[in-house]
């Protein structure tokens, strides 16, 4: 039941990870989910800060499950995202996405984006995305449609501020089940502020 974490250049980063590019795809399948997924073009799992970044590659998740709350699939051309209270210093900063971002699943929670899936508690700043953003929620296991997608062209979900970024690429969500979707963020928090 232990999360999953991947990125190309970390799984984790729980310190300054600056002036990285990533050309290589990131593909993440898994038949049978029970626990959380951070998948990013270059992180997997943000404590802390990615700064001057650039994922060229193309991130995927195929992903099928229990429809239950807690298994999250977070996926973004960056990072997968930030989880639970962090530092104030965590942050996404000066980070561009060109790589297609796509998801698949039946799970019921989805966050996807074309730099982050959910920053949580992390700020974004001075991001660019010109990748295409792709959500595509199937039926469950049991054949049901319960889920929901936060899909957004910078990112799926947040709890903190978005500052200065830009999308170029087309977001979309199809599928049986509903979705957030908006082209910078899919479900922000009620105070976000977008400037």
């Amino acid at each position: 039941g232990e999360e999953l974490h991947v990125g190309f250049i970390a799984d984790n980063n729980e310190g300054i990870i600056q002036n990285c590019t990533n050309y290589g795809n990131v593909t993440h399948v898994c038949k049978y989910a029970i626990a959380p997924s951070w998948v990013g073009g270059l992180v997997g799992h943000n404590k802390r800060a990615i700064y001057r970044c650039r994922n060229y590659g193309s991130v995927s998740s195929d992903t099928a499950g229990e429809p239950i709350q807690k298994v999250l699939i977070a996926i973004g051309g960056i990072c997968g995202g930030t989880p639970g209270r962090v530092p104030p210093c965590a942050t996404v900063s000066r980070c561009e996405n060109e790589g297609k971002v796509t998801a698949r699943t039946g799970l019921k929670s989805l966050c996807i984006g074309g730099v982050a899936g959910n920053t949580g508690y992390a700020t974004v700043k001075f991001c660019t995305n010109k990748g295409e953003v792709v959500a595509d929620i199937g039926k469950d296991v049991n054949g049901g449609a319960k889920g929901l997608a936060q899909v957004g062209g910078i990112v799926g979900q947040t709890k903190a501020d978005i500052s200065r970024c830009e999308n170029f690429g087309t977001v979309t969500s199809k599928g049986a089940c509903s979705a957030n979707i908006g082209g910078i963020v899919g479900m922000p928090h009620e105070a976000l502020v977008i400037a």
